[in-house]
């Protein structure tokens, strides 16, 4: 009975994330740049339309990134037992093609305002940049973010094919991935700074914190356990 009402809560909580994670960027996309017919209809600059819509692609891939690192950080924490069983790795790597598909959505629509708006191709925007301003640095910043991010999940394909190593070296890239993308849309994405996006960082960096502090609780309390069997 207790194991059919957990069940029940998990597909609860599991149906709320999904309906959060659906509609939450794209409402705060619409508070940000308007209603999407009127985007259509109006008469806006070249390439303007397809600047706006990489915002959506970076708002959906900020938030699937934030609850594939969540769900796999929260795996194994105390009072989360059974939920690698709920989470399987077939969703994990659903979710991984969705970030990837969300990435090169807001990497193509953005290269395809700065053409249609300079009429050149702007191949140089695919190379870090550092020293040309803050603007263009904390582009750098989400180049490389998408680079590292790409790179983990091709890792994380291989993985399993390869080597522990490089599943290790595959969850420990996550974190710079993580910060990179936070400073990267914090900093210069628009919609990324009210209330709601402030609250759901803070929210994103205190749940990895803590799943990280109970990861190592645990790994430690593991440890001192394994110690008093050997003696």
């Amino acid at each position: 009975m207790r194991m059919e009402q957990s069940e029940v809560r998990v597909k609860v909580f599991s149906a709320v994330v999904f309906l959060v994670v659906l509609l939450l960027p794209f409402i705060l996309w619409v508070q940000s740049v308007g209603h999407p017919v009127r985007i259509l209809e109006a008469q806006l600059p070249a390439g303007q339309q397809f600047y706006l819509l990489s915002k959506l692609f970076a708002l959906y891939a900020v938030f699937l990134v934030a609850l594939q690192v969540l769900s796999m950080l929260m795996i194994g924490v105390a009072g989360v037992r059974g939920a690698r069983s709920r989470w399987p790795i077939h969703r994990h790597q659903t979710l991984a093609l969705l970030i990837a598909v969300t990435i090169v959505g807001h990497v193509g629509c953005f290269m395809t305002a700065v053409q249609l708006r300079s009429e050149h191709a702007p191949w140089f925007l695919l190379l870090p940049r550092f020293n040309s301003g803050f603007y263009d640095a904390m582009v750098s910043v989400g180049v490389v973010s998408a680079y590292l991010i790409m790179m983990v999940i091709v890792m994380g394909s291989l993985a399993r094919q390869v080597s522990f190593k490089w599943a290790r070296i595959h969850r420990f890239l996550v974190y710079p991935c993580i910060a990179l993308i936070v400073l990267h849309s914090a900093s210069i994405g628009s919609e990324s700074r009210g209330v709601v996006m402030m609250m759901f960082y803070g929210f994103l960096i205190v749940g990895v914190v803590y799943a990280l502090i109970s990861r190592r609780r645990q790994a430690m309390h593991a440890l001192s356990l394994s110690g008093k069997t050997e003696e």
